[in-house]
């Protein structure tokens, strides 16, 4: 009889225990989510840099063909130091787009690490309420059971607690 009022008790702690372990699965989830879209944007910021790298050396030869059609010399002189110039900007470009895919890919590895310490802390949180629900059931139970009020632990007499056997 004394077990049925423990049910209840029992029943929360597996509650929370599955309640954590799922919030736990979603974070663990949500972060291989993360975790994979800071990949895709590596892997995307890479294709846009070796596309854009392309232009520029398709942009760079027209330069050239068009110097050379009208006679100028492209590798000398004021035409050499516009290439070289534009060359350098078209380059700084590039790394800039590089570096703002980094960003993202970085920010998002970020999120990843803090859905996994949020899966953590969910599973922890679910252990520590059921081990509270279960705490809460034996202590219930503790204190409704019947226990002797006056115990006599061979010390004396029991009703006065004054005694010590042996001595009189």
């Amino acid at each position: 009889m004394a077990f049925a009022a423990f049910i209840p008790y029992i029943f929360a702690a597996a509650g929370a225990v599955y309640s954590a372990k799922q919030q736990s699965n979603a974070a663990e989830y949500r972060a291989q989510v993360d975790e994979n879209n800071a990949d895709l944007a590596r892997k995307q910021t890479q294709a846009a840099e070796e596309s854009q790298r392309r232009q520029m050396a398709i942009q760079m030869g027209q330069v050239r063909a068009g110097a050379a059609e009208t006679g100028f010399d492209p590798n000398s002189g004021t035409l050499l130091n516009l290439q070289t110039r534009t060359a350098g900007e078209m380059e700084l470009d590039v790394l800039t787009n590089r570096y703002r895919g980094e960003l993202e890919a970085v920010g998002l590895q970020q999120d990843a690490a803090i859905g996994r310490s949020n899966a953590s802390a969910a599973r922890t949180s679910g252990y520590l309420s059921a081990f509270g629900s279960l705490a809460s059931g034996g202590a219930n139970y503790l204190s409704s059971s019947k226990i002797p009020q006056s115990q006599d632990y061979g010390m004396g007499n029991s009703q006065t607690g004054t005694q010590i056997r042996g001595r009189r």
